[in-house]
């Protein structure tokens, strides 16, 4: 299209109708999607790369990076209170006839 002699526009018009429609339905889904997973590292990562690369939106791209940064944070603190709180060794002993397991 591009390498034709003439353009086009009527082309050119449903490509960008296209784009505006998919991006609209990007947007949709994504606010329903925060409506029920608002902490979802992954998603906020990707959505904000989309912000940034595609939409040309570095504002609100960055926003979500600190977004998830924050999430990724507070998951790993409290990841490691679990894991402080609730150390626990086990004694596995056997013989021919009896297993025991202690908890300590």
């Amino acid at each position: 299209m591009l390498f034709e002699k003439t353009i086009d526009l009527d082309k050119i018009n449903a490509i960008g109708a296209k784009i505006i429609q998919a991006t609209e339905e990007i947007d949709e889904k994504w606010k329903v999607m925060m409506k029920y997973h608002s902490n979802m590292y992954d998603c906020l990562q990707l959505y904000g790369s989309y912000l940034m690369e595609v939409a040309n939106d570095r504002v609100a791209g960055e926003e979500l990076f600190k977004k998830a940064q924050q999430i990724l944070t507070m998951n790993t603190q409290s990841l490691m209170q679990r894991v402080e709180y609730n150390f626990s060794t086990i004694y596995i002993s056997t013989d021919d006839v009896n297993i025991s397991i202690k908890y300590q």
